[in-house]
């Protein structure tokens, strides 16, 4: 399921949850969405491959979820994520759509690794959420 601008990386056939991200965040999603579907909590993973402007086929195929969750490694004043649930909502989208990202604070040194946990942004804890919204 590949559109313009974005690929579908995961297709569960009754997914109510789509991930979406981009760049390196990506196998995080990737990953936290392959661990909870052997609990048979199963969701839909989309990359973004074109953040600017936003892929508008990605908002058409993206509004028949019940929870859409779009974590990014950016921040989330002004971030993607916040650009995408504008152009959900504008297109009449009824579920719930939650960002996963940075906050516009001062952000301590450490690595990558690190600093992903400390957000949420680690497959560990995306799969915790994932568990939770699917539960």
């Amino acid at each position: 399921c590949t559109g313009k601008d974005f690929d579908c990386l995961l297709k569960a056939e009754h997914a109510r949850l789509a991930l979406v991200s981009y760049g390196g965040e990506t196998s995080e999603i990737l990953l936290a969405a392959q661990a909870a579907a052997i609990s048979g909590n199963e969701s839909d993973v989309y990359k973004i491959t074109v953040i600017h402007p936003l892929p508008e086929w990605l908002v058409s195929a993206l509004l028949p979820y019940e929870h859409i969750i779009f974590a990014e490694e950016g921040i989330a004043g002004g971030g993607i994520a916040e650009q995408l649930c504008a152009a959900l909502y504008q297109a009449g989208y009824q579920g719930k759509y939650e960002q996963i990202n940075v906050p516009n604070t001062d952000i301590p040194h450490a690595k990558t690794a690190e600093l992903r946990e400390a957000f949420g942004l680690d497959s560990k804890t995306l799969i915790a959420r994932i568990n939770e919204v699917l539960c």
